[in-house]
């Protein structure tokens, strides 16, 4: 029998660029006829792998608008050594990145007319992703894990602009260090859409984590990862407008603006609020099951192949997706494959039980929003429903992850 006392855990983590390297691919986000014409700031791939003895949990943060389960499950693929099952691939969400769903082709009216997807940037993604997941599982070495929350201020950083104040204001965080003291990773958790320059931007930039990531790890070493909280509906920059959308006057200094603040708080909760968390087992759960294709728009883009057809089911009118629960000491990290709006992360939230709860959306699959069932007769919601599979996507969601905790 483990005594429940030792700390078993190992870490390890890399990073490892992904920035195109042609311009004239589509850019993900905003819904407009958008190509790279240069690069603001570089685009990062990071891996954090734990062990406690075990097979080790991978977590993955992708500078990013998203990435589709298919994907994912090719990037697993190329690891066949490693528990497919423990290999969790994230995105920051940035709007200013290559478009690695498909949805972002050519347009008229908003419906896209052909896939953006860019083949050779694809298998490049899929290869540098494969590469730095397998070299954060060499790196692993003794490690100590310490946890910390702390609450941000309502106003000033981030926004909901369709229910003001109604959003998760609180940063988690994991730092993990060697036997010498030595930061091998921080992994932070926050949620707010990386949107800031605006929707006729064509420069690649990672946006806000990019500027958090890159001064954390300046500050402390180590590899630096960002997951996004429930991010939905609309939780953005708190200069954006009430529609959503962004000055670039306002929003190009605002990504530096909200970058810093966010790595301030990190910091701050590190010396105020931080506690060892001793790890000798890492638990982790998955359950994968299959969506209804109820949107509309969405079937037509797969009609017209504007998603990969190995995306879809047979059926061509469903998807498989999943859900993941980790526990490690008093940390607790439930994945959810889109961009859950905060009812959703709150009910969530609430669930994983934890003094450490993670609400990891974006994760190892991008459904679009999840909101909750009721705001499908919400006007004010009429956006966020246009671009969700289904209704019953979030209750099937958090039913599946209620299922996860109870086993």
């Amino acid at each position: 029998m483990r005594n429940p006392q030792i700390n078993r855990l190992t870490a390890g983590a890399a990073k490892v660029e992904i920035t195109p390297t042609r311009m004239g691919l589509r850019l993900g986000g905003h819904a407009v006829n958008r190509v790279a014409a240069g690069v603001r700031d570089p685009l990062y791939a990071r891996a954090l792998a734990l062990s406690a003895g075990d097979a080790p949990l991978v977590l993955v943060a992708l500078d990013l608008i998203g990435l589709m389960r298919g994907y994912v499950e090719k990037i697993r693929d190329r690891v066949p050594d490693l528990d497919r099952r423990r290999i969790w691939i994230c995105c920051t969400h940035t709007h200013d990145s290559p478009d690695t769903i498909g949805f972002w082709g050519p347009m008229i009216h908003e419906i896209p007319l052909r896939c953006g997807l860019d083949g050779p940037y694809m298998e490049f993604l899929q290869e540098q992703v494969s590469g730095v997941i397998s070299k954060a599982v060499r790196n692993l070495k003794p490690a100590r894990l310490a946890a910390a929350s702390i609450k941000t201020p309502s106003n000033g950083l981030s926004r909901n602009v369709r229910q003001e104040g109604y959003k998760d204001d609180e940063i988690q965080v994991m730092h993990l260090r060697d036997s010498r003291e030595s930061t091998l990773a921080l992994a932070y958790h926050y949620a707010c859409h990386p949107e800031f320059l605006g929707h006729y931007n064509r420069m690649i930039s990672a946006e806000w984590p990019g500027v958090t990531s890159r001064l954390l790890e300046q500050k402390f070493g180590g590899v630096a990862l960002c997951l996004q909280n429930a991010l939905g509906g609309m939780v953005t920059g708190a200069v954006s407008r009430d529609d959503g959308a962004f000055d670039p006057v306002v929003g190009q200094p605002f990504v530096s603006q909200l970058g810093c603040a966010i790595a301030d708080y990190v910091e701050l909760a590190l010396k105020k609020k931080s506690r060892v968390v001793e790890v000798n087992v890492i638990r982790t759960s998955q359950a994968d099951f299959t969506l209804e294709v109820a949107n509309r728009l969405f079937r037509i883009a797969a009609r017209m192949k504007v998603f990969p057809p190995w995306m879809l089911e047979n059926d061509r009118r469903s998807v498989r997706t999943e859900v993941n629960i980790a526990r490690l000491g008093e940390l607790t990290l439930a994945t959810v494959p889109g961009e859950a709006l905060p009812a959703v992360g709150f009910e969530i939230k609430k669930l994983l039980n934890s003094p450490f709860p993670w609400v990891v959306n974006l994760a190892n699959d991008e459904l679009g929003y999840l909101a909750p069932k009721s705001y499908f007769n919400d006007p004010c919601y009429e956006y966020e429903c246009s671009m969700s599979v289904n209704p019953e996507a979030a209750p099937r969601i958090i039913e599946e992850l209620r299922a996860l905790m109870r086993d």
